[in-house]
């Protein structure tokens, strides 16, 4: 009987050291169940501690993150996190990620698992500013050993929102900022301090000289920019004739400026550049021709791009001339047409030095009854046209690609040529 009832406290006592075999959380690793009261304590429960940390440490190892979690805190700049299993350090490299509860303010501050508040920052060294962090916004942050750094940040919805080509860009404050996109042909580069809409090139060459001439590729240079303008046309040439009787005085028209093209174009070794000339003004050479003004030459970067000339302005014999056509640009990324000439503007027919998109517009009143002669047609991205002149003046010329004026006439004893139009233009860049 006795030996029956130790027998039966032995195998209680037994039962009660006893440990069921269990699994870690994260990778189900085993713990064995420990079923010797003598090893319990020498191996067992220490085998299963450890295989809980070596899974809480594999985890983490594996997604380089903690589990995720919601922060919360009462302040204003605070967020505290408790995450599952638990951070129980902070070593530097630890990324964690939470879901913000509430819009930052200012400088801020992140507890996790009550392990102490430590500072956010930005930009390494940064403290945060409003709007770095939005309610509902997912935000990731790395440990450095000192401080939290910043791996994502909200970007202002007015920023956000773009249209198709633009490119999100940081301004001065740090804050997100909308760059549209630019023109055609343009590049993205740096200016010094900001990334800007522009072109990557620091060397040009200009051809400014009638004729042809040629351009040498530099070594390593496999893209050129290139501007070109056809030459101005010339103004005509006025004789004023009161023996006709009508017309007494006579305006001759303005010259076209030349047309404009740029492009960016893949040149070859060398590139022949033809530099349109000037045409010449009008001549009045008696007292019943007026001859009218030459066109502008055509420039051009080999056969690549080219700008032809503007027309010469209309002689006034007798009655006003008109205006030259401006020239046209062509196979460049834009291509204009050059600014016409302006009409002669006589006595008796009241009419304006303007243009002829112009020239219906009634002038009724004596301000322009002693008018001027036409000026010239003004070139793609400005330029010195021929200035219309008063009766008793030969025409002004034109400068680079503008029309020059035309000649101004008081009667058959005043005979006045038309100003020249300016030469052509092509200047490369690269």
């Amino acid at each position: 009987m006795k030996k029956t009832l130790s027998f039966i406290l032995f195998a209680v006592f037994f039962a009660t050291q006893s440990i069921a075999a269990t699994s870690t959380t994260n990778y189900t690793l085993i713990k064995p169940a420990i079923n010797d009261p003598v090893d319990a304590d020498r191996w067992g429960n220490q085998w299963n501690d450890n295989a809980d940390t070596l899974d809480t440490e594999l985890y983490q190892s594996q997604y380089g993150i903690s589990a995720y979690a919601v922060s919360t805190g009462a302040s204003p700049n605070v967020y505290e996190l408790d995450y599952t299993p638990d951070v129980t350090a902070l070593t530097a490299g630890l990324e964690l990620s939470f879901k913000a509860h509430q819009d930052n303010t200012g400088v801020s501050t992140l507890n996790v698992d009550g392990l102490g508040a430590v500072v956010i920052k930005k930009d390494i060294s940064v403290d945060l500013a409003a709007g770095d962090v939005k309610t509902g916004l997912v935000v990731t942050v790395v440990y450095d050993g000192t401080n939290f750094q910043l791996k994502s940040r909200a970007l202002e919805e007015a920023n956000v929102i773009t249209t198709r080509g633009d490119i999100i860009r940081g301004d001065t404050a740090g804050a997100a900022e909308r760059l549209a996109i630019g023109a055609a042909g343009m590049s993205l580069v740096s200016d010094g301090t900001d990334a800007v809409w522009g072109f990557p090139f620091k060397n040009y060459q200009v051809f400014s000289t009638a004729g042809v001439d040629t351009f040498n590729t530099p070594a390593g240079v496999t893209k050129v920019a290139v501007a070109v303008w056809g030459a101005g046309g010339g103004g005509g040439a006025a004789v004023g004739n009161y023996s006709a009787g009508e017309g007494i005085i006579a305006y001759g028209g303005g010259g076209g400026a030349g047309g404009f093209t740029f492009g960016i174009v893949t040149p070859g070794a060398s590139e022949t550049v033809t530099i349109g000339t000037g045409g010449a003004g009008g001549t009045a050479p008696n007292v019943i021709t007026a001859n009218d003004g030459a066109d502008g030459g055509a420039s051009s970067f080999g056969a690549l791009l080219s700008a032809t000339g503007g027309k010469g302005g209309q002689g006034a014999y007798i009655k006003n001339g008109y205006g030259g056509i401006g020239g046209l640009g062509s196979l460049g990324l834009y291509n204009s047409k050059g600014e016409e000439g302006a009409n002669g503007a006589t006595k008796n027919n009241f009419e304006q030095y303007r243009t002829n998109d112009e020239r219906n517009i009634d002038i009724l009143t004596d301000e322009f009854n002693t008018g001027y002669s036409g000026r010239g047609g003004m070139p793609a991205l400005g330029g010195q046209y021929g200035e219309g002149v008063a009766i008793g003046n030969d025409g002004n010329d034109g400068e680079y690609g503008a029309g020059g004026s035309g000649g101004a006439s008081e009667n058959s004893v005043s005979l006045q040529d038309g100003g020249d139009g300016g030469d052509g233009l092509v200047i490369v860049f690269w």
